[in-house]
């Protein structure tokens, strides 16, 4: 069984573009909705509580699709007013996941205060959005056929604590097979899972060499260590 975010946001979200729902395993305290002047389209919130009393913070987005500097600029400004809002509230575990339609590199750059998942496994299975197997995707946008496009649209970010404390133990996509009534796929994106562990010692000393090696940045409370290998 589940918990939802709340079935007040399926209905109260009816006359947007895009609604957002979280399940959840664990219980929702609260769920906060925030929503972007830039779209229609909300960020919903679900306060997990965990089974060690600890408070968990879950963000669904669905940031402007495009690849012109105009839809680049709308996704930041949606993120920047998404960190805005996140800046109110104390919890230090965060997660903010979903369509972030980021594929035109480097426009669409790594998004400041958190850290890409994806950083941490490198998985081969990652593309979210595959126009070359996908059945559904030549239907709704036919303009677009034939359409060779591969993209990791879809991305889980953690914030600096929870990446510190946890590593990714699995990632990859899932819901690439076809609905036997119909023969089509269910939606034009793949689904995308996570799973999260604890950071054991040598998980952080691999994890601190690997990015050493690739130049990239560290969160704040891992540089001392960075500094000391």
């Amino acid at each position: 069984s589940f918990f939802t975010s709340s079935n007040y946001a399926i209905s109260f979200f009816d006359h947007l573009e895009m609604g957002q729902v979280i399940l959840s395993k664990f219980p929702i305290e609260d769920t906060i909705y925030f929503f972007s002047t830039v779209v229609k389209r909300p960020f919903v919130t679900a306060i997990l509580r965990l089974p060690n009393h600890e408070r968990l913070a879950v963000t669904a987005m669905h940031l402007k699709a495009g690849g012109r500097p105009p839809d680049f600029e709308k996704r930041l400004k949606m993120l920047s007013q998404f960190f805005k809002f996140q800046r109110a509230y104390s919890y230090t575990h965060w997660i903010l996941g979903g369509d972030a339609n980021m594929s035109h590199y480097p426009n669409d750059a790594p998004i400041p205060h958190m850290v890409d998942a994806f950083n941490d496994m490198y998985s081969n299975d990652s593309l979210t959005y595959d126009s070359t197997s996908n059945s559904i995707i030549p239907i709704i946008r036919p303009h677009l056929h034939p359409d060779t496009r591969q993209h990791r649209l879809d991305r889980f970010y953690l914030s600096p604590s929870l990446f510190d404390s946890f590593k990714v133990s699995n990632y990859f996509t899932f819901a690439k097979d076809l609905i036997d009534s119909i023969q089509l796929h269910p939606s034009d994106h793949w689904g995308l899972c996570i799973s999260l562990s604890p950071l054991s010692k040598d998980d952080l000393i691999q994890r601190i060499l690997l990015y050493r090696q690739e130049n990239r940045m560290l969160s704040k409370a891992l540089e001392p260590l960075r500094q000391a290998f």
